[in-house]
């Protein structure tokens, strides 16, 4: 039949072949093999000896909202100590701890931003100060510097005198109308070695050397003295007097800072962590008590 004799034809021929579709074949291989050969090669070039694995469970993935990142230490960690000498106080200006910049070649080092926290999270910096403090004026403030072999009384009260400062050999004079705690101590100046002293006569210069020392007198002088010789009472033998007299001196300023956090209520409860932070958050160190 006819039909069927063009069915034997159909079945019997052989499509030419077509030189295009086996050259697009090849480049579609070669894509394939080189993409291969180059994802092996970065494998081996990374120098990792472990597997690439490949996490599927997209449910037990933690967010990176979450993933929170172990507080680093400070570069002054081991440089600083904390000491808690009395931080279980009711009262806040009875509260403070101590801190000691105990690497001695320590350069000077700007500690305005360190922050104390306690174990609740609150934290609460340094803060500003002044290196001399003038009773009956306000004090200008600026950054607190330390160096090696200094330490910080760190008060979480109200200063006594309105300001964080720096100790120097006339502050006895202020434990004198102010209760600081712990209280200042030391002996102040001789009052002998006040500007003018020599020209007061010798009645007036014995008076003075009877006085106590880091003592302003506070009560009417003897009206024997001079005008002069009061005069230069008033002006001279109390802590502002020995201040301009002393600034000067080579041994006036102590190696200690009064730091005085200005909170109305206790920052650390009866057993905690004080922790201490640098001004970029980094952990210098901590104490449990």
């Amino acid at each position: 039949m006819e039909i069927k004799k063009i069915d034997d034809q159909k079945l019997n021929r052989s499509d030419p072949f077509d030189p295009k579709k086996a050259i697009i074949i090849i480049i579609i291989f070669m894509a394939i093999v080189g993409s291969i050969w180059y994802a092996v090669s970065k494998i081996r070039s990374s120098g990792t000896q472990e597997p690439l694995k490949i996490n599927f469970n997209l449910a037990s993935s933690t967010p990176k909202t979450a993933q929170i990142a172990a507080p680093q230490d400070s570069f002054y960690k081991g440089y600083v100590k904390i000491t808690a000498i009395s931080p279980k106080e009711t009262y806040p200006e009875k509260e403070y701890i101590t801190i000691a910049i105990t690497q001695q070649n320590l350069s000077e080092v700007d500690v305005t931003n360190w922050k104390l926290q306690n174990s609740k999270g609150e934290t609460v910096a340094l803060g500003q100060g002044t290196n001399i403090p003038f009773t009956g004026k306000v004090n200008p403030v600026s950054s607190i510097k330390v160096k090696g072999g200094d330490f910080l009384t760190v008060s979480t009260g109200r200063s006594p005198i309105g300001v964080s400062f720096e100790m120097n050999s006339c502050a006895p004079y202020l434990e004198q109308f102010q209760d600081f705690i712990p209280p200042i101590t030391g002996i102040c100046p001789p009052q002998g070695e006040s500007k003018d002293y020599s020209s007061l006569d010798s009645s007036c210069r014995n008076y003075i050397n009877k006085m106590p020392r880091c003592t302003t007198n506070a009560k009417v002088l003897p009206s024997e003295l001079s005008a002069s010789c009061m005069t230069f009472i008033y002006a001279n033998v109390n802590y502002n007097g020995c201040v301009s007299s002393h600034k000067n001196d080579v041994n006036f300023y102590s190696k200690e800072w009064k730091i005085f956090l200005g909170r109305s209520s206790e920052l650390w409860a009866q057993k905690d962590t004080i922790t201490l932070l640098d001004s970029g958050g980094k952990i210098i160190g901590a104490v449990k008590y």
